[in-house]
């Protein structure tokens, strides 16, 4: 038994909602299929309208899924496969420096790259400007902020580019290998000579 509820219809009224029996349960979606690129754990999404009937009463109902009328697939990531927006200081700093010469420009702008890359993909870039072997191991997301972290940030920078900046920001990889071997292992700071 599954109890329902809502809040009243617009302009007051009853709430019709009642318990009803569950006579057919969703199904788990399949497993996405997935493909690799540059380290990267790739899966096709395509949103679709549809109608699926669920067995209820009312019969079809007008459904929005991802690669089907409803629901979207089981997407399975391996340790390390969440993504965010690695953005490098240098890049940060340009974006903000550029309002300096463009005062006009107002407002609240998200500074990133405006795009994506795994903890695996910044973790074998620093093996790798370290010219080390790859060798990561991974621990358990401590359980106080699991249900609260997000896993997957990505910043919208088309406002930011509308306002006349136009400098690419530095692959993930030539962030860190610039980060590690002009900075890190020399003991320098931006700014020094």
């Amino acid at each position: 038994m599954v109890l329902l509820g809502a809040c009243s219809p617009p302009g007051g009224g009853s709430n019709s909602v009642q318990a009803q029996d569950v006579t057919n349960q969703l199904p788990i979606p399949p497993l996405a299929q997935t493909s690799r690129d540059n380290g990267r754990t790739v899966v096709a999404l395509r949103a679709a309208a549809g109608r699926t009937d669920f067995g209820q009463r009312g019969g079809p109902a007008d459904t929005i899924g991802l690669n089907g009328s409803y629901l979207g697939p089981t997407i399975r990531l391996t340790d390390g496969e969440q993504v965010r927006d690695f953005v490098y200081v240098k890049d940060a700093a340009a974006m903000t420096l550029h309002f300096l010469d463009n005062r006009e420009a107002a407002g609240i702008f998200n500074v990133g790259g405006g795009s994506t890359a795994s903890w695996n993909r910044l973790a074998t870039a620093v093996f790798n400007a370290m010219d080390l072997p790859v060798a990561i191991d991974y621990i358990d997301m401590p359980e106080s902020i699991r249900n609260t972290y997000q896993y997957h940030t990505c910043a919208e920078t088309e406002k930011i580019r509308r306002t006349g900046y136009t400098a690419a920001t530095l692959s993930l990889e030539a962030a860190v290998s610039d980060y590690i071997r002009n900075y890190l292992i020399p003991n320098k700071h931006l700014g020094d000579e």
